[in-house]
């Protein structure tokens, strides 16, 4: 958990604020009983102290701005380093994507390997509505509605949904290389 520097500055903000209207009230104090003593009967020359304490207030406020902004910015950065840091190390999320598709054609067994053909759905992204080819292994999750799913159940026709994580090679058609998981859409199996 990072250190709470926004609490420290309104905090060390207001102790600014107090300590400049506590000395500057006790000038005034001083001032003015002064004044009262030498039987002075002129105008003031010290500014009253409530415009001390909202003048200094304003500029706290406006200091504490820039700088929570600054340290906004530094915080929104490091995270921003962070999770392309975590890219080269391998983070599970980075890179994902998913896509909607028909099976077209399925080749193969889980065991002696396979090819999955679909073509994307309307719904996607153009990008993802042609032809893609891809093998799934046995650290491909197939699921059912949360449900694991046996590579056997899938058919031809079938909605899914694909995730993947990587490049896909462009040729006709084009193949995944990293399918993370399978969604079967439909509601009956």
């Amino acid at each position: 958990m990072n250190f709470p520097y926004f609490f420290v500055m309104v905090l060390g903000a207001i102790a600014i604020v107090t300590a400049v209207s506590a000395i500057y009230f006790q000038l005034y104090k001083r001032h003015v009983n002064r004044a009262v003593k030498e039987g002075k009967r002129t105008a003031h020359t010290m500014v009253s102290p409530f415009y001390v304490l909202l003048i200094t207030a304003i500029l706290v406020l406006i200091a504490t701005t820039i700088i929570s902004y600054f340290v906004g910015y530094k915080t929104a950065y490091d995270r921003m380093e962070n999770a392309a840091s975590s890219q080269d190390d391998g983070g599970e999320s980075w890179g994902q994507q998913t896509f909607y598709a028909e099976i077209t054609e399925i080749s193969g067994t889980l065991e002696d390997g396979n090819t999955i053909t679909v073509k994307g759905l309307s719904v996607n992204d153009i990008n993802y509505r042609g032809k893609f080819s891809f093998s799934v292994f046995g650290e491909t999750s197939l699921e059912w509605h949360n449900t694991p799913l046996d590579f056997s159940e899938l058919e031809a026709g079938d909605m899914i949904s694909v995730t993947y994580r990587g490049e896909i090679q462009e040729t006709s058609p084009a193949v995944i290389n990293e399918v993370l998981r399978i969604q079967l859409l439909d509601d009956n199996k």
